[in-house]
């Protein structure tokens, strides 16, 4: 979909097929690659992480990019921005051992 007052001046839009859902965290890894400023950056969702957010609301890309997007919020408002990857996914498991659990409706 395009605005008619941009289509053909920019480039012709492509069709884009969905994504397979087997392929989504290797898809989010490879981005993570290819846009990481060194070697030391680590996404508040890696791959992981988004694979369980893409599954739970039945492989439903746009709101695992939105519930992703409020955890990366939620980290910054509860200071919990730790950079071990391990830690950011355990936040999102069932029977974590920590308590505060994110809100992925609506960061505070």
């Amino acid at each position: 979909m395009s605005s008619p007052r941009l289509e053909g001046r920019l480039a012709e839009p492509l069709e884009i097929l969905p994504i397979s859902d087997e392929y989504v965290a290797a898809a989010v890894k490879r981005r993570i690659e290819a846009w990481s400023l060194d070697d030391f950056a680590v996404p508040p969702v890696g791959p992981d992480t988004f694979q369980y957010l893409y599954d739970v609301p039945h492989q439903n890309l746009r709101n695992a990019f939105k519930y992703a997007e409020d955890f990366s919020h939620w980290l910054v408002n509860e200071d919990a921005i730790s950079g071990d990857p391990h830690e950011y996914h355990e936040l999102f498991q069932v029977g974590s051992p920590h308590r505060r659990t994110p809100t992925c409706s609506r960061p505070n």
